[in-house]
């Protein structure tokens, strides 16, 4: 991936052909994503690697801790 989106609900299209992704809904990383417009990275390949990162930590966390981190639904 390279570039920048034109706009960030585009990131929608490219989270449908990803899987396994620590999300706990169906557009989650598109909605973090936009949570964070404007931020250095949100919109490019960059912040769509770290938004992923971040979901697979939380993953991790409540895999190891027995915890469970509610998704926010919005």
């Amino acid at each position: 991936m390279d570039g920048k989106f034109d706009n960030l609900s585009q990131i929608q299209y490219v989270e449908a052909s990803m899987f396994n992704t620590g999300s706990k809904f169906v557009g989650e990383v598109a909605k973090k994503m936009m949570e964070y417009e404007g931020q250095p990275g949100s919109n490019d390949g960059t912040g769509l690697l770290q938004t992923v990162c971040s979901l697979k930590v939380r993953e991790l966390y409540e895999n190891l801790t027995g915890a469970k981190i509610a998704a926010e639904v919005k």
